[in-house]
């Protein structure tokens, strides 16, 4: 395969470019990070998209009734979380092209998840 880049936030920028043999991740976020990760090595390449916090969101609704607080809804943001070699990484995909991570995951998921 061709190397292929995918830019999937410009600000700040995130972007995926993947080749055969790897993956490498450029986060210019909070992280700065720019990390590569060889395919065969990868043990999980997931994204977990925006969900409520249930314990949370319960939990701030008890305490509604014992304090003059106002409960809310408490909710995660998307993250895409890769483990390699033992290790773990999460990312933050706030603003992200989920249409293009979907496509990376299902080109990634067949060889070696």
């Amino acid at each position: 395969m061709k190397e292929r880049t995918y830019l999937l936030r410009e600000k700040p920028k995130f972007e995926i470019i993947l080749s055969t043999d790897s993956v490498k991740i450029i986060d210019k976020s909070i992280s700065q990070s720019n990390e590569s990760f060889l395919l065969d090595k990868l043990e999980k390449f997931e994204i977990k998209e925006k969900r409520t916090n249930w314990l949370i969101t319960i939990l701030s609704f008890v305490l509604e009734l014992f304090m003059s607080t106002s409960p809310g809804k408490y909710s995660e943001n998307p993250q895409l979380h890769i483990k390699y070699i033992g290790k773990s990484f999460k990312y933050y995909l706030n603003d992200c092209n989920f249409q293009l991570l979907t496509e990376i995951e299902e080109i990634i998921k067949p060889k070696n998840l």
